[in-house]
């Protein structure tokens, strides 16, 4: 398996689930080294994207970069030019400097459109960015809310001590926005990251009915359903060969945001997946470091209209107890 598109990780993750082989195919098929020619098109017109980076301390973060639709770039299809910096770069310690791996989604929520590339960096100027490509590939439009959405960087909230609140765990205010979300993005990392192809950080959208996120008052334990996907199990490959996650959540109405570093665990127990409809594993991740900040963002979004595939899932408050 060493001209596998996938990790160590990756691949006991699809042994277990019983799609090794199957999807062994798929990747070397859909998982490419450059960017198709409609990638580079859709990566140009995006207002935002959503970046997994690493911290000082190997921890991964889930961030934002916000601009004008073209802040995004490709000169070539190997590369993409990013024209922003991304949000709370210093404040979550992020590494986002020469040689960093980086995992990027694009997502269009409008259409349910989403694409994927992980890559390296190198640094151009403070807001000025080059990732050369080393996976790109394309996901489907499943669990994707669909919102008319517009999105800008409130600056006068980042850097902002009065609008920033750290903890070790998530407070009301947080509990609350993760116990309402539709969507979150999580960012997590292969162990020993490397420059092998098949190694990195990446960055993933989850998506479900509101109340698909749990929080355990007690501990501050979050749980969430893991979904049938594409069956490349990038975010559990990575899990499973190093723990650590970024989680983000965004409010839709206030602009608030809340950025969740922490180590997570994959609970395959029959017991508890069949209490959750839907779901084919649970995922735990134990909170160590949250952020949130107050309207970081001006968001000006639609109702979302749930996706189609939301109709075979449920939240925690139908779990028995």
């Amino acid at each position: 398996m060493s001209n596998s598109v996938f990790h160590e990780g990756e691949r006991r993750i699809q042994s277990r689930a019983g799609v090794k082989e199957k999807i062994a195919r798929v990747g070397a098929i859909n998982i490419r080294p450059e960017m198709p020619e409609q990638h580079r098109t859709f990566f140009a017109q995006l207002p935002f994207i959503v970046l997994g980076a690493i911290d000082h301390s190997g921890r991964p973060w889930a961030t934002l970069s916000v601009g004008d639709p073209g802040f995004l770039k490709s000169p070539n299809p190997a590369t993409l030019l990013i024209g922003a910096r991304p949000v709370m770069l210093d404040e979550l310690g992020i590494s986002f400097n020469a040689q960093a791996h980086v995992g990027l989604l694009g997502l269009e929520l409008g259409t349910r459109r989403r694409n994927r590339l992980n890559g390296i960096l190198s640094r151009d100027t403070d807001d000025q960015y080059t990732l050369s490509v080393q996976q790109s590939f394309g996901n489907c439009p499943q669990y994707i809310q669909q919102r008319q959405m517009s999105i800008e960087l409130n600056s006068t909230a980042e850097g902002n001590q009065e609008k920033i609140h750290r903890s070790s765990r998530l407070d009301s205010t947080a509990t609350s926005i993760v116990q309402h979300a539709d969507t979150f993005f999580i960012a997590s990392r292969s162990s020993g990251v490397a420059n092998e192809r098949q190694t990195g950080t990446d960055v993933s959208h989850r998506g479900g009915k509101p109340g698909f996120v749990a929080v355990d008052h007690t501990s501050g334990c979050l749980s969430f359903p893991d979904f049938s996907g594409n069956l490349f199990f990038n975010t559990l490959g990575n899990i499973a060969t190093d723990d650590r996650v970024g989680l983000t959540f965004l409010d839709f109405t206030t602009g608030d945001a809340v950025f969740i570093t922490g180590r997570a665990t994959i609970d395959w127990s029959l017991d508890r997946v069949s209490g959750f409809k839907g779901a084919e594993r649970i995922i735990d991740v134990t909170p160590e470091d949250v952020v949130r900040v107050q309207g970081l963002f001006s968001i000006s979004s639609s109702l979302p209209e749930l996706s189609p595939m939301l109709g075979h899932t449920g939240t925690w408050s139908e779990v028995p107890s």
